[in-house]
């Protein structure tokens, strides 16, 4: 799903209204003011990646208050990553206030109180992703909130470059190379804050590399229907325990992951339209599943559709 919005519609006098009530849609409740509110600019285009929403913004001067009266009123359990692209953008949460400009990065909790300060004609890119996704690769986010990554050097040139590029190209990808993009960028953030969390570097490294491997292994063979836990435990090298305690700290299990990645690319192969030649079965056994009434009813219980529902709405 991807957006595209404009304040270069809308009435002067509304402009900035209508910019606030679409950040607070869009990202999380929060409260805007600008100095200029009757001519104010701004422009965002949004797409998903897999478990990531990817937004590309730039606007006038603006100020963004998070407090604890809009995280009691809202359900977002996410984390943000703001990337700046032009201009300077000055963020502030737990004690700790940075200042981003020219491709470095910080990220924010939703679920703390931050403020944002950007500069009149600053461009951002935010990565938006639920907590679990970091937590299972970093294992702790304290030290990292709000403290300004440098985006030029090592795995966090790789992230904030990857990032802007997912933005400035949205549109070129299918569904499936999104939410491959989207795991792939999150891994590759995983490693940048690696040797940020203080005293846990070394221990987080390796258990991304476990379940950077572990995921890698399932990836790979996901179409083969004999995948079972224990066979991709044994392909990524590891113990059958082992590698549901590294997918516990994500939420879920081997079992539970083979099944989630099988449904994802089914999704995808069904939003793809140049896909519709081929029926709903055979999408579904080309990745893995040997039941079909089983893999509609586990389809409908993920994604609040029938699979020919999905698929009808993504082609009409």
């Amino acid at each position: 799903m991807q957006g595209t919005f404009t304040t270069d519609s809308v009435d002067q006098r509304h402009r900035f209204a209508f910019w606030r009530d679409l950040v607070c849609d869009v990202f999380v409740n929060l409260e805007c003011c600008s100095d200029a509110p009757h001519s104010f600019n701004a422009r965002m285009r949004f797409g998903m990646f897999g478990p990531a929403r990817v937004v590309e913004a730039e606007s006038d001067a603006i100020r963004a208050v998070r407090s604890r009266t809009h995280i009691s009123k809202g359900r977002e359990d996410d984390f943000l990553v703001v990337v700046q692209r032009t201009g300077q953008t000055a963020v502030e949460q737990d004690g700790v206030r940075s200042v981003l400009s020219d491709g470095n990065f910080a990220v924010l909790d939703a679920e703390q109180p931050y403020s944002l300060d950007m500069s009149a004609g600053a461009s951002t890119v935010w990565l938006q992703f639920p907590r679990a996704e970091l937590l299972g690769r970093v294992g702790t986010h304290r030290p990292l909130l709000a403290r300004g990554l440098p985006g030029q050097r090592g795995a966090s040139a790789m992230f904030s470059h990857m990032v802007q590029t997912l933005a400035s190209r949205m549109h070129e990808f299918s569904h499936a190379e999104a939410a491959g993009a989207g795991t792939y960028g999150l891994d590759l953030l995983g490693v940048a804050l690696a040797g940020v969390t203080s005293g846990r570097a070394s221990r987080s490294s390796a258990r991304l590399m476990s379940l950077n491997r572990l995921k890698t292994a399932i990836n790979r063979h996901l179409r083969d229907p004999d995948l079972t836990p224990s066979r991709a435990a044994q392909i990524a090298g590891l113990s059958v325990r082992h590698a549901n305690r590294l997918l516990a700290s994500q939420g879920t299990s081997l079992e539970r992951f083979i099944w989630s990645r099988r449904l994802e690319c089914c999704r995808a192969a069904l939003q793809d339209g140049a896909l519709a030649h081929l029926s709903i079965g055979e999408i579904a056994y080309s990745w893995g599943f040997n039941d079909l009434g089983h893999f509609s009813r586990a389809f409908r219980k993920k994604f609040g559709a029938s699979p020919s529902e999905l698929r009808k709405a993504a082609n009409s």
